[in-house]
């Protein structure tokens, strides 16, 4: 029995590694022994109970809708400035499509129990990029081979976030939607 937790803590920390390793580039920050705990309250060295508790689906979408809002208030305090996407023969913008820029960047922040995904975020359509990175993320934590209830939490993950972005961003993921 202890063997098969101390061999499931092992493959969990090896899972965390890899899920490093994928996004790199981002800011990832994963602290497999305080996630572990988080993921799976109930094993111990006499019990082995393998099931990720869902209350860190709960925990992720409570920070993204944060992020979420957080985003809109900042937006509305620094306001945007309109780049030109088209240019004349000399360089010059022209009329036509605007992008548009927060004029300071807002720090974005998932944070559960032993995970912590940042970034910077400068225009509208990343906060969705963001998101949908913490997603994807999430997703392969509960999708643990030693997880036995992932197909139920890959399930209601993916419910809670196509509901999620149906509200709150068009069609397009590019802009946010909600009247705020």
């Amino acid at each position: 029995m202890a063997n098969n937790f101390y061999n499931h803590y092992k493959y969990f920390i090896e899972h965390c590694e890899a899920i490093n390793a994928r996004f790199a580039s981002s800011e990832i920050t994963i602290k497999p022994e305080v996630l572990y705990k988080k993921m799976f309250p109930h094993p111990s060295i006499n019990k082995n109970v393998n099931e990720v508790d869902i209350s860190i689906i709960d925990e992720a979408f409570k920070s993204y809708v944060s992020n979420f809002y957080n985003f809109i208030k900042h937006e509305k305090n620094v306001g945007l400035n309109g780049v030109f996407t088209e240019t004349n023969e000399y360089g010059e913008p022209t009329e036509g499509l605007k992008l548009f820029f927060l004029k300071e960047e807002f720090f974005c922040k998932l944070e559960i129990p032993g995970l912590i995904v940042s970034t910077k975020i400068s225009q509208e359509r990343e906060i969705f990029i963001h998101i949908q990175n913490c997603h994807d993320l999430i997703l392969m934590l509960v999708n643990f081979h030693g997880a036995t209830n992932s197909i139920q939490l890959t399930n209601e993950l993916n419910k809670k976030f196509s509901k999620f972005t149906d509200k709150y961003f068009d069609e397009r993921k590019e802009h946010i939607t909600l009247n705020v």
